[in-house]
């Protein structure tokens, strides 16, 4: 595997929904400090580092742990802690394509859509989407 291939893989691993490691070469480097890590929602490591993949490093340990520990804390005030989460809209589809076909209460809605809650993560609603105000 050639050293970019495994940077890009380091990317893809570490990153997360809205956050994408770019790495910029500094024309004006000093004491081998030759890449600016930042990131596709605005961040950027105050100073160079030697190397791509020291890049990549700062980004992941700096900001996406951040972003992670923010993450976690916004999951925890859910506006509907009871609804189960889904990591993705394609899994929150799934289920609710699943519950379609399995057995179903009488008088229980069934979901009809899928929407990302500010927690997050996916949820499966069976409320129509509203329409705004003309």
């Amino acid at each position: 595997m050639t050293k970019s291939a495994r940077i890009r893989n380091l990317i893809d691993k570490f990153a997360i929904p809205g956050h994408v490691c770019t790495i910029s070469e500094i024309p004006d480097y000093r004491k081998g400090e030759h890449w600016q890590p930042a990131c596709t929602c605005g961040w950027q490591h105050a100073r160079g580092v030697p190397s791509k993949l020291d890049a990549v490093t700062v980004w992941n340990r700096i900001h996406v742990n951040l972003r992670r520990d923010e993450q976690e804390n916004d999951r925890k005030r859910c506006p509907t802690p009871g609804k189960h989460r889904f990591k993705s809209q394609e899994k929150a589809e799934r289920e609710m394509h699943q519950v379609w076909r399995s057995p179903r209460k009488q008088g229980k809605p069934l979901p009809s859509r899928t929407y990302l809650c500010p927690c997050g993560y996916w949820h499966t609603t069976s409320k129509a989407l509203r329409q705004e105000a003309r």
